[in-house]
């Protein structure tokens, strides 16, 4: 009997289990340790008043990049987020960023905790950067909102 009360806890377990995950997937949720955070939208409207990485091809599609809650939370007010394929190296890419923003009078790259993950602030305006490679395509993720 108690086998049998075991086998059946254990089914319900993985029943309940299944059902958040594919409510979570029809959500279109991505995870970020185990914290849903909800689909990112990528905008036509681009970014401006921030470098493009040359060569880098623009984008609107959705991708499996799960985009660190700490720059999602760093750029929280009307966000708008751009994405950027290229088939440089995320070093290569981030170290054009570094020179780059400090040209543009953007400052100084801030790194986050994530890596590839950096923010970047001129007056109430923040920036967001997220370099992280998929395969053999780096994604540059771009995102502006105000503090």
């Amino acid at each position: 009997m108690k086998v049998i009360k075991r086998i059946l806890i254990g089914l319900v377990v993985l029943v309940v289990a299944v059902v958040v995950l594919i409510t979570v997937s029809s959500k279109r949720a991505i995870f970020n340790s185990g914290v849903p955070l909800g689909g990112i939208t990528f905008s036509e409207e681009k970014v401006t008043n921030f470098p493009v990485y040359p060569g880098s091809q623009f984008t609107t599609e959705d991708t499996s990049v799960t985009v660190p809650d700490d720059l999602r939370r760093v750029v929280s007010n009307s966000p708008r987020w751009n994405r950027y394929l290229t088939n440089a190296s995320a070093d290569t890419v981030v170290e054009w960023y570094k020179t780059e923003t400090a040209e543009a009078g953007l400052g100084e790259l801030k790194a986050r905790e994530d890596p590839g993950a950096y923010i970047v602030a001129q007056g109430d305006t923040r920036y967001a950067l997220y370099v992280v490679t998929l395969g053999e395509t780096t994604n540059i993720i771009i995102a502006s909102g105000k503090e």
